[in-house]
């Protein structure tokens, strides 16, 4: 997995494998996002591989940032963030407290 983090627009871009190795990294990255940004987006459309560690990693960052009051979007989720998501029952469409914004296809 890489991250990049763009500090001047809060977008945490994603790519490569997210999974269980992946999940501390990447939970680290939107701690350090929602410490420094008022409006997160996770840029996911270059992700190649998604497990559930890693999708549980992205749900807690959906609802600390709902809970903290920050604005937190999923950006362009790729396929394999989709299919992971359905497959375990979950919606990356949801929207909480008004705070998220999915991009169409994600989900």
């Amino acid at each position: 997995m890489k991250l990049s983090t763009d500090s001047a627009t809060g977008v945490l871009q994603v790519s490569g494998t997210l999974d269980i190795d992946a999940a501390n990294s990447l939970r680290e990255a939107l701690v350090d996002c929602f410490l420094h940004q008022a409006e997160v987006t996770i840029d996911l459309s270059e992700v190649t591989a998604c497990d559930a560690a890693a999708l549980q990693v992205l749900l807690a960052g959906r609802r600390d940032a709902v809970t903290a009051g920050k604005a937190f979007h999923l950006h362009a989720a790729a396929q394999a963030v989709t299919e992971t998501a359905t497959a375990l029952g979950f919606s990356l469409n949801e929207s909480h407290n008004g705070t998220q914004r999915n991009h169409p296809n994600a989900g």
